[in-house]
């Protein structure tokens, strides 16, 4: 994934599906455009509607942006990938990191004692965590990860800050 940002409110994402194509979204706020090219279904550019706006960067997405009641905790100095970062790291509750296949019984209607099975998985499930580091010199963030606790090395989702010079985020010609 690439995630370009240009303040005050210019951001470019691209993520790559190996074997399937990219999926690219601008956002020139308040407007949105995506562009799908996989390889079964190329789309090209669309401008998303009012309500698609809200709902998917209202959920944090696709610009990462923290939920109002996160409590990110500060991690001290850590050393990632050979570098030495500043670490934050909040709960990321809504996450199931595990098949649901795998915990929940395949029955029509479930048992009282089905549900809390499940509900006993759940609780047992890792935790997973997102944590952001920081650059120590310039104070801007390196890379943001969902992993579960200790498992940084091979995270759900991860993304790598850069930040060239020469950026420039327009909206697509259509």
């Amino acid at each position: 994934m690439t995630a370009e940002f240009l303040p005050p409110d210019r951001t470019r994402q691209i993520t790559n599906f190996p074997g399937y194509g990219t999926f690219e979204i601008i956002r020139v706020d308040p407007r949105v455009w995506s562009n799908e090219k996989f390889e079964i279904d190329p789309r090209g550019w669309s401008g998303w509607h009012e309500w698609e706006r809200g709902e998917i960067f209202g959920a944090g997405m696709p610009d990462r942006a923290v939920p109002p009641n996160a409590a990110f905790e500060c991690l001290g100095r850590v050393e990632f990938k050979g570098t030495t970062y500043i670490g934050y790291r909040a709960r990321f509750d809504q996450a199931i990191i595990q098949p649901v296949s795998s915990i929940v019984p395949h029955t029509d209607s479930p048992s009282e004692k089905d549900r809390q099975d499940v509900l006993s998985k759940l609780e047992q499930m890792p935790q997973e965590w997102r944590t952001v580091f920081v650059d120590i010199q310039t104070a801007l963030p390196a890379y943001d990860l969902v992993a579960a606790e200790n498992q940084l090395d091979n995270p759900r989702s991860s993304v790598q800050y850069t930040y060239p010079v020469d950026i420039r985020i327009e909206p697509p010609v259509q």
